[in-house]
């Protein structure tokens, strides 16, 4: 039996076998199900809630709509089943965070059980950054001749400056801490905003002098959407930057 903690209601789609599962096994999942269920989950069960009698094409669309509209997606790993394989690649796509439920023995080299333990490993950081302070800080790059990479093995190019920053919403990243401040800008000596991602202070966009918020606030959207930068790769590409040790002083993260 599955015991699991009361957390906030999230949607959870399940990825496992089904085609070719036993009676034993999706007995075992529906406990699991039950389980999430009972805590207060809204949960997607492809072999529940898919139309299994569908065409193949119909049968991925559903699953393909299900993922996409979850908050996380829980895995029973199995190499032999490829319907698991392909649903892992449209949540892997959709840089949906997830959980290994079961997963298969692996050793060294490159595998899925170890990237599935690797993508987990890269979304646990979420809930190990927690903030510490109200200032807001930008990544800055040192001079790099200031640096000695003889006796400093772990000098970085790069160091945290404190700025006057201005919290701001960006349509579907409402969680995430973002801001703006004003900059001169060296070459053309004229006041340039700044938008910067607060868990990192990773710069997001470069825009024109405006007073009105409203405006960067678009501009940033405009941005984003003309990079093809999706809410999901944007939550992906700053975990990335976390796991790589890229973390502002306005945050800290917790041991496990």
């Amino acid at each position: 039996m599955y015991k699991l903690p009361k957390t906030k209601m999230k949607r959870i789609f399940i990825i496992c076998p089904i085609r070719n599962a036993s009676s034993e096994f999706i007995d075992k999942v529906y406990k699991y199900v039950d389980s999430l269920e009972k805590n207060g989950h809204k949960v997607y069960f492809p072999h529940r809630d898919t139309d299994q009698n569908g065409k193949g094409i119909d049968i991925c669309e559903q699953n393909r709509n299900g993922i996409e509209k979850s908050d996380e997606v829980h895995i029973f790993y199995d190499s032999k089943s490829q319907g698991v394989h392909f649903d892992m690649g449209m949540a892997f796509m959709l840089g949906k965070p997830i959980k290994i439920v079961e997963n298969e023995k692996y050793g060294k080299g490159k595998s899925y059980p170890r990237m599935l333990k690797e993508w987990e490993d890269l979304i646990e950081l979420d809930s190990r950054l927690k903030k510490v302070s109200d200032k807001f800080y930008i990544a800055a790059r040192n001079n790099i001749d200031s640096v000695d990479t003889k006796t400093d093995k772990n000098a970085t190019q790069f160091t945290y400056l404190a700025v006057d920053g201005t919290p701001i919403e960006i349509k579907d990243l409402e969680d995430q801490d973002i801001f703006y401040d004003v900059r001169i800008d060296s070459l053309s000596n004229k006041k340039r905003i700044v938008v910067t991602e607060g868990k990192t202070g990773a710069c997001i966009a470069n825009l024109k002098y405006t007073r009105s918020k409203k405006k960067i606030i678009s501009e940033t959207t405009e941005f984003l959407e003309f990079v093809g930068m999706t809410k999901l790769q944007f939550r992906k590409q700053i975990r990335e930057l976390v796991n790589e040790g890229f973390i502002s002083p306005r945050y800290k993260l917790t041991k496990k």
